[in-house]
């Protein structure tokens, strides 16, 4: 029998044991498209199931890519490409690498599509990429579509991303253009580790269009929370809350992360992220009392932390009178001035200082 893989994930396919990964009716090979059990249960029903099996992206590309092949890296246009900087820098042998930047819709009202851009390149610079082009996703499918559909005579187009950039969301579209009618062909989720494998899908009689499973930081916060927070978090809905804050206060969000301003001029602080976590601000010397008192009224909460004790300290401090993103991943990012600082996040959670985007 023909080896078949699954259409969501790209797991082999198998009908001999239910309790496998891959597993799926036999009756179910009928259909166009053929889904393992664990895809089918999270595209009709929403329950996610883990899998032990997730291969590594950088290495599929290795085996599989050729040297002149379209690799389409894609990020959340906040988080950049800083997680995961010395991998993903093995991109650079492939001649072709495109960098497409996720989410820009959910930041317009911020920064201008110019100076979006301006942001990615110099990033790229510092991080020593070389990306052939750089597009904003800004409902410009048809655009990005075209240029892929011209650059891709007898070349195969591999798309990647860290977990929850958008990938498999953005090749849905791609996709859906390809094929001009509305479907999701590949299985999408909120959750981490939801490709398995490579995922080949016809363009032509000559070349493919590629997913792969997503890039695994381990930094991530969504990869240290539960599945229950997980499933009850958006990571499209964001939004720009600014504080005037004086030294010795504090910006408590949720139950999952505390900033102290220790010392500083006053300044306003902005915190970009989903609207759907609670903010606070407070007194510095009553943030650890109000963080305890906050928990049990949170509609929205990581479960497993009832005190303040249960998150991290990193202290930092910016010295000069730049603008500075304090960049959480997973979480966001607060835009900050000049001052000392302590952050309170879950132990692992990527936390950096860079240059402002906005």
């Amino acid at each position: 029998m023909e080896e078949l893989y699954c259409l969501g994930c790209g797991v082999k396919l198998q009908c001999e044991n239910v309790d496998d990964e891959g597993y799926v009716d036999p009756n179910a090979f009928n259909h166009e498209f053929v889904l393992c059990k664990r895809c089918y249960q999270l595209k009709h029903y929403g329950k996610f199931t883990t899998s032990n099996i997730v291969k590594n992206s950088i290495r599929l590309l290795h085996e599989n890519a050729k040297k002149d092949d379209i690799i389409v890296l894609i990020c959340d246009v906040s988080l950049t490409i800083c997680p995961l900087t010395k991998a993903l820098l093995e991109l650079n042998y492939f001649q072709n690498v495109i960098l497409i930047a996720n989410r820009y819709d959910l930041y317009k009202d911020y920064i201008s599509p110019e100076k979006a851009l301006k942001f990615l390149k110099n990033e790229a610079k510092r991080c020593h990429f070389k990306f052939k082009k750089y597009f904003l996703v800004d409902n410009n499918i048809e655009e990005i579509f075209n240029y892929l559909d011209d650059n891709s005579l007898n070349k195969d187009i591999y798309v990647i991303g860290l977990e929850n950039a958008g990938k498999t969301t953005f090749l849905n579209k791609i996709l859906t253009k390809i094929a001009n009618e509305k479907n999701d062909y590949l299985t999408n989720s909120k959750y981490p580790g939801t490709t398995i494998d490579l995922v080949k899908i016809n363009l032509t009689d000559n070349n493919y269009i590629i997913d792969s499973p997503g890039i695994k930081s381990k930094g991530n916060f969504m990869n240290l929370v539960s599945k229950e927070f997980i499933k009850n978090y958006d990571l499209n809905k964001i939004k720009a809350t600014s504080f005037q804050i004086n030294e010795n206060q504090s910006i408590i969000i949720s139950n999952i992360l505390k900033l102290d301003f220790k010392e500083g001029n006053r300044q306003t602080i902005i915190y970009y992220g989903s609207n759907m976590l609670e903010i606070t601000r407070c007194k510095l010397e009553k943030s650890k009392k109000t963080f305890n008192n906050l928990i049990k009224d949170l509609k929205l909460k990581e479960k497993s932390i009832d005190n303040l004790e249960r998150l991290e300290k990193k202290p930092f401090k910016i010295k000069d009178n730049e603008k500075y993103d304090l960049v959480i991943e997973g979480l966001g990012f607060f835009s900050l001035t000049q001052g000392t600082y302590n952050l309170y996040c879950l132990k692992g959670v990527n936390a950096f200082l860079r240059k402002s985007m906005i």
